[in-house]
């Protein structure tokens, strides 16, 4: 090998140098909206996106019935080429109220990585889970569906849907009074758990659960025996951003 006029001092010397170019591993979370910048060395990274939660419905007193409970977040993961240096949008679905669609989550913009909000909402039906379908991303799997409220008073409401897992589609949260919302799979949120109607002469309903970030949907409120008392659904939480380097 030749030497190129180059002393031993400064030949380890490059050694070194090329060496420190290679990134080290590591991870960034967004739980709010931001900008991902690349480091040194930084040429791919794996996006995992979570959906906002929709928000579960407030109950009806005219109609004497319990909300239903909100669809979770869907999960899409990528792995994508970056650009050491050249900052990148981060957009995370923004937590949301009752009766309300949750909102979706992306990277970089709408058409690189996208996972859907869950649907809010607004009666005694449960809102569907975020779908997958209409997610961007090389792995990607719905949302819980929320679980429906109960006709009549003294009901609860129904229990949400849970955030996208890692791994597969969601669980749904289940039906009326004493609703269990859908229990959170890897990385994904709970939904919130169904609220009591109260059953005693008068009772008020209560209002509904927030979900568990990222992504679990909002529970129903609960209506109770004198019907009498308007009460709102629980809020869906927001998404959640993580991008990791290199990727797995």
């Amino acid at each position: 090998m030749k030497n190129l006029g180059f002393t031993d001092d400064e030949r380890r010397t490059m050694v070194l140098v090329n060496v420190n170019r290679a990134a080290l591993p590591g991870s960034q979370t967004f739980n709010a909206n931001g900008t991902f910048t690349p480091g040194a060395g930084v040429t791919s990274v794996l996006v995992e996106c979570w959906g906002g939660g929709g928000g579960g419905a407030s109950n009806d007193v005219n109609a004497d019935r319990s909300g239903g409970g909100a669809g979770g977040g869907a999960y899409a993961s990528k792995t994508i080429s970056v650009i050491p240096g050249t900052p990148y949008t981060v957009n995370v679905g923004a937590a949301v109220g009752s009766d309300t669609d949750g909102n979706d989550t992306w990277f970089g913009d709408s058409a690189t990585v996208l996972a859907k909000g869950g649907k809010g909402s607004t009666s005694a039906t449960g809102g569907s889970g975020g779908l997958a379908s209409e997610c961007i991303g090389d792995v990607c799997w719905s949302g819980g569906n929320g679980g429906n409220g109960a006709a009549g008073v003294s009901k609860g409401g129904g229990g949400s849907g849970a955030g996208g897992s890692r791994l597969s589609d969601a669980n749904s949260g289940s039906n009326n009074t004493g609703a269990v919302g859908g229990v959170g799979g890897v990385g994904g949120g709970g939904g919130g758990d169904g609220r009591d109607g109260g059953s005693g002469n008068g009772t008020t309903g209560t209002g509904g659960f927030t979900g568990a970030a990222p992504g679990g949907g909002g529970s129903g409120g609960g209506i109770g025996s004198s019907g009498a008392t308007s009460r709102g659904g629980g809020g869906g939480p927001a998404g959640r951003v993580i991008v990791k380097w290199p990727p797995p």
